[in-house]
């Protein structure tokens, strides 16, 4: 019967410390998860601060865009000799608008 007692004591150690084990991997593996996530967000929400478009890359789609409207403007604007349009002038479009040949 005291080998017996001694036995379950040995097991019941045994038990307690692989309990112990367990609880210390978990809230290690815990803690490294959460500063994992911790630095993770930290980065997504640097990320999100940024701007999307520079100022530079800005200017230059407006100056792509502008470019072609100017020249349209340029195309519509009326000699000085037919402005303003009188009823005998004669109308005529615009080279830049006439249907290519």
């Amino acid at each position: 019967m005291d080998s017996l007692q001694r036995q379950v004591a040995s097991l019941t150690d045994s038990l307690v410390k692989l309990e112990q084990g367990k609880s210390l991997a978990l809230q290690a593996g815990y803690s490294n998860a959460f500063l994992g996530y911790q630095g993770l967000s930290e980065r997504y929400i640097a990320e999100l601060r940024k701007p999307r478009f520079s100022l530079g890359s800005t200017l230059g789609v407006c100056r792509r865009v502008r470019s072609p409207l100017a020249e349209v403007g340029r195309c519509w604007q009326p000699a000085a000799d037919r402005w303003p349009l009188s009823s005998d002038a004669p109308v005529t479009l615009p080279s830049c608008i006439l249907p290519d040949n």
